[in-house]
């Protein structure tokens, strides 16, 4: 597997040498030692050696027997290796099937010719739902499963194929991810069809243990009430048991023959009246059972089905085939963005084109601004403050990755600063001007990175990318230490704990060019500052009226962690402490003078550390170093263990996204709604690789010479086979490699249709 690896690298990189291929092919097995090939060239070479495989033969075989249907893959596989003494059904045969095309790609005749032209093509869509199957001697349940379900399915569907009892859709509260069971109640029935809204029943496989910790709290105030009371929250009641043959949930009475009986939670919620030990069911689930979290919208509740819409899906995908595009070693040599990449998107509509053109540049250009400052940090030998780190990204954006030349006028076209709609190519030489502008608009992202977006799961800090301190100097904490009664290492850790509050608030010093209503605060426009206490509009307090306070919670948990006095007044008398520590001239964290205060941005440190992680077993959320106070976010007070942040973030699509390698990529449309003009350079500018992604509608459906394109991306299933046959020919022409044309299937019965039977529309019948 190693070797096989190891050859596809080699020709996928520029052009290698002769003999470096054959030694390959010779340690995979391919070439006998000795034997004698043409060795003109790498393509010839790969000719010699393939012409006369076996297992080629008999694929190039099975496709040319199917005349113009598309062959599956798996029976491809299964035909090729049938013979080699393994199972029909050993996941390797695939592996081995996509090395075998790849090589034939590779290898031509004496006319250019690919031995094996193919293309791959992929239907998606995403999940309508999931349906489970909970029948624990379900005879599809796969062997050691410990699921509580035994099989899911992802259409809509009232029986399991497998065992034929009841299936019922799965629903997560979209803030903790807790799953729930949605029944339909009728006729003395739990049946998996929703009829109205009273009939609606939600179950959960085990006890709820309430964590509120998990929930995504906004910054506390002391005007926060609680409303509802703990024990008018949804609860997992007793137990009670489903016939999964007729959906009844009577033990004794049931009528089935064979009763396939589940033991399952019913939500419900105490009464409000003066009989609290009285239940009723949600019929409505608007607040979480787990978390406690409850939907912003009124109309809306919180446990949502397991489906996606939109631009979203088909960006991700769209994005993770992008980065595993094979490089152009002509384009790279030429420094061309994405190094010769090229992906092409089709819409039926001119808008939609357009629409999905600008939502993948943008979706790129946010990941291009978090992806820089890891590496920045890695590229500084110390702890870099923020005005250094957006230089640095800047510099190796700029001459490094070459990424923003897309991004950079466009982000400044967004914020009224007068964006260039005809910037390519791209700029050339970064001025001082440009500079100025492009280190401006980085170091905008980062502070909404490390203020109003922080406490997000899928920041930065959420996932351990980065690190944010307060002082140059690590600071001599032992006289306020002693004032709170606390040793070093806690106060340091309450220190940092309390101004990380003044982050979320964005009660900070802006930079100069940077304002509080800058859109990348988003809906956040404001720029509190921070005074001692009593505070007047437009101030936050540093010390709360009431303990409800997010600080004076944090406090609180301090000292009570501790053993330390802990009533409102001692936390008020630690808190005006640890104030006058930190606008003291020793310190000067919050900058200012008189009663109104910011934290000082020069105040504030990143790096990037990869070890030393700990996670608060009440929120999961990381936090750096040895913690030996409470977790300090609102509602938790969990305690924190080490943990090695790669192993537990590696399935994490985010955290994956930021950690490897991002490529430079410029999309634009090409619609009918383009002049001629415009047309003809964005065409020209795909073609010689100044351009990445071309988002088109019908107009490149025929006629148009692509050069090399690898990849053709379906926004939605095409209206006839003969729009279908046209967009995917537009890829495979003259490349190297094999094509692969990726088709998403929308909700539209059209596309569900095909999408089940996609040979009927990639055949051309």
């Amino acid at each position: 597997e190693n070797a096989f690896e190891d050859l596809l690298a080699k020709l996928r990189g520029p052009e290698p040498e002769v003999q470096q291929v054959r030694e390959s092919l010779e340690s995979i097995g391919l070439v006998r030692n000795g034997a004698s090939l043409d060795m003109q060239d790498v393509k010839g070479l790969l000719y010699s050696v393939l012409k006369d495989n076996p297992h080629l033969i008999r694929l190039r075989e099975a496709v040319v027997a199917k005349r113009d249907n598309p062959l599956d893959l798996h029976e491809a596989a299964q035909t090729v290796f049938a013979n080699d003494g393994t199972r029909a059904d050993d996941p390797q045969h695939l592996d081995a099937l996509y090395r075998l095309i790849e090589l034939s790609n590779y290898a031509r005749d004496e006319n250019g010719e690919a031995l094996l032209p193919v293309r791959y093509h992929v239907f998606a869509r995403s999940p309508q739902g999931l349906w489970a199957c909970i029948n624990s001697k379900c005879a599809g349940r796969p062997e050691g499963h410990k699921e509580p379900w035994s099989r899911l399915f992802s259409s809509p569907r009232l029986t399991c194929d497998s065992c034929g009892t009841a299936v019922f859709p799965l629903v997560v509260c979209r803030t903790c991810g807790q799953v729930y069971l949605r029944t339909a109640y009728a006729d003395d029935r739990y049946k998996s069809e929703r009829l109205n809204e009273e009939d609606v029943r939600y179950f959960a496989w085990s006890k709820i243990e309430a964590n509120t910790a998990l929930k995504e709290s906004d910054a506390d105030d002391d005007e926060e009430t609680r409303r509802e009371k703990d024990w008018n929250y949804p609860i997992a009641a007793d137990a009670i048991h489903l016939c999964l043959n007729d959906g009844c949930r009577r033990d004794s009475r049931c009528k089935c023959k064979t009763p396939a009986r589940v033991e399952l939670f019913p939500i419900k919620r105490k009464q409000t009246g003066d009989d609290r030990s009285q239940t009723q069911w949600e019929n409505e689930l608007k607040q979480c059972a787990r978390c406690h979290s409850v939907s912003r919208i009124k109309t809306d509740e919180i446990a949502t089905p397991i489906t996606t819409s939109g631009s979203t899906p088909l960006s991700v995908l769209t994005m993770a085939l992008y980065r595993r595009l094979p490089e152009s070693a002509e384009l790279k040599a030429s420094k061309k963005p994405g190094n010769g990449r090229k992906l092409l998107p089709f819409y039926d509509s001119r808008q939609g084109a357009a629409r999905y053109a600008a939502f993948l540049q943008d979706v790129h250009n946010q990941d291009v601004y978090r992806y820089l400052v890891p590496r920045a940090i890695e590229k500084s030998e110390d702890d870099v403050d923020l005005i250094d780190l957006a230089s640095i990204c800047a510099r190796i954006g700029w001459d490094d990755l070459q990424v923003f030349q897309n991004a950079l006028d466009e982000d400044l076209a967004k914020n009224g600063k007068g964006g260039d709609s005809n910037r390519y190519p791209p700029f050339g030489k970064l001025t001082n001007s440009k500079r100025k502008r492009l280190e401006t608009r980085i170091l905008a992202r980062i502070l909404a990175e490390i203020t109003i977006s922080r406490r997000g799961r899928q920041s930065m800090e959420a996932l351990g990318l980065i690190r944010v301190r307060y002082f140059e100097t690590e600071p001599d904490v032992t006289t306020i230490a002693e004032k709170i009664g606390l040793n070093a290492q806690q106060t340091r850790q309450l220190i940092d704990a309390l101004l990380d509050t003044l982050r979320d608030e964005k009660a900070i010093t802006l930079p100069n060019d940077i304002f509080a209503d800058d859109s990348v605060f988003g809906k956040h426009t404001g720029n509190p500052y921070v005074v001692r206490a009593n505070a007047q509009k437009g101030e936050v307090p540093w010390i709360g009226v009431t303990e409800r306070h997010r600080r004076c919670r944090i406090m609180l948990a301090a000292l009570s962690s501790t053993a330390r006095p802990a009533t409102f007044e001692d936390v008020k008398t630690a808190l005006g402490a640890i104030w006058d520590w930190l606008i003291s001239d020793q310190n000067r964290v919050l900058n200012g003078s008189g009663a109104r205060r910011h934290l000082d941005t020069d105040s504030i440190f990143l790096d990037a550390p990869k070890d030393g992680w700990s996670r608060c077993k009440g929120c999961q959320r990381l936090r750096y170093g040895d913690q030996e106070l409470p977790c300090a976010y609102p509602d938790c007070d969990g305690e924190y263990t080490r943990v090695d942040r790669d192993a537990i973030e590696q399935e994490n699509y985010y955290y994956s996204v930021l950690s490897h390698t991002l490529y430079p990529m410029r999309v634009e449309e090409h619609t009918a709604q383009l002049s001629p003009e415009q047309g003809r350079r964005y065409q020209e500018q795909f073609k010689g690789g100044d351009i990445n992604v071309l988002s088109c509608s019908t107009t490149f459906e025929m006629g148009i010479d692509l050069g090399d394109l690898q990849t053709v991306v379906m926004n939605n299933v095409p209206p006839n086979v003969s729009n279908y046959r046209q967009r995917a020919g537009r890829a495979g022409r003259r490349t190297g490699g094999t094509a692969f044309i990726v088709t998403w299937a929308n909700d539209r019965p059209h596309d569900q249709t095909y999408f089940t039977n996609p040979p009927a529309m990639i055949r051309g019948h």
